[in-house]
């Protein structure tokens, strides 16, 4: 575990943010997204800082009564010493803070402030993402936090320059189900334990 990573909401992102979020990205994926498609209005950006300079970001959005992590990225060299779970964690205590009756913090910066307020007014419950049926490691990764997987989406990735590939539909649920977990199946998440 990085001792010296911090996971932080900065607003405005800087110039310098930007430009390293960028080549993160570029780095991190084949198929990079836009400078344009990770800065969109609606996304918001957690920061892991490593002595000043992005070691790897989270974009999520918020909708309806959840969070949807649209993406999570770690510097290669950063990667297995808990970047990634310290990200995971930060949301879910934004999440959490709210639901268990947090109160406006005068030293919240005016990001946070926004999405604590977003989410208590929508009651969020839980995290949900999408994964390639083929990226193991962070099929692994995540169920070792708790997601489940939920649905398939078959050709989810059908896009030009894409795979055809599906999708596993994951959750984090923080809130208690109203019926009984022993009614609920889900035969997905069995495989991923």
């Amino acid at each position: 575990m990085l001792s010296d990573i911090r996971v932080i909401v900065r607003e405005p992102i800087t110039r310098q943010d930007m430009r390293e979020i960028v080549a993160v990205e570029q780095a991190s994926h084949i198929l990079a997204r836009s400078k344009t498609e990770i800065f969109k209005k609606d996304n918001y950006i957690l920061l892991a800082d490593y002595r000043g300079h992005v070691a790897g970001y989270m974009i999520f959005r918020l909708y309806g009564n959840r969070a949807f992590l649209d993406d999570i990225v770690v510097l290669h060299d950063k990667r297995g010493k808990g970047v990634g779970t310290q990200m995971i964690q930060r949301l879910i205590s934004l999440i959490t803070s709210v639901r268990d009756g947090y109160t406006e913090d005068k030293s919240d910066s005016r990001a946070i402030s926004n999405i604590r307020y977003r989410m208590a007014s929508q009651l969020c419950s839980g995290i949900d993402l999408y994964l390639r049926e083929t990226n193991m490691l962070a099929i692994y990764f995540f169920s070792g936090l708790g997601f489940e997987a939920r649905n398939v989406l078959r050709n989810f990735y059908d896009k030009p320059r894409d795979t055809g590939e599906d999708a596993y539909t994951m959750h984090l649920c923080l809130r208690p189900h109203p019926i009984q977990p022993s009614i609920l199946t889900n035969r997905i998440s069995q495989y991923f334990r």
